[in-house]
């Protein structure tokens, strides 16, 4: 996956930063992902990245100590899908353009915590549940 290749070539660009586990594809739940690992400044950071439609979802994973991190990647297992397993797709539909102001219920803006700031476009749809 690109986008661990590309988060390993800028970590290991970093002074003080090792490449612990070189970008590899692994499985959770199910899901393909891309996992690297990487350390420095005292901590052990294992990134786990996955595509679901045309968007991005990584978790990153961050330790003391290799132990707790190891410890951390194995909570990974416990992770299961909650959708319709009968679907064609567990993954929503995309519905392009529907983050508009109509059908937006709540919105809350994060609070800017440094310098340089990214807007990241979200989608959730939430529908009622079958009775």
């Amino acid at each position: 996956m690109p986008a661990a290749r590309d988060l390993s070539q800028a970590m290991a660009a970093l002074p003080g930063m090792t490449i612990d586990r070189q970008p590899e594809e692994t499985t959770v739940a199910g899901r393909p992902f891309a996992r690297v690992d990487f350390s420095g400044v005292g901590l052990f950071r294992s990134t786990w990245i996955t595509q679901v439609r045309c968007h991005l979802v990584h978790f990153n994973l961050m330790a003391n100590t290799p132990e707790q991190l190891d410890s951390l990647r194995l909570s990974l297992n416990k992770i299961v899908y909650a959708g319709d397993k009968a679907a064609e797709s567990p993954d929503p539909t995309c519905i392009d353009n529907y983050a508009k102001a109509e059908n937006i219920v709540s919105k809350v803006d994060p609070e800017l915590a440094a310098p340089t700031f990214t807007p990241i476009p979200l989608r959730i749809i939430v529908s009622p549940t079958a009775a």
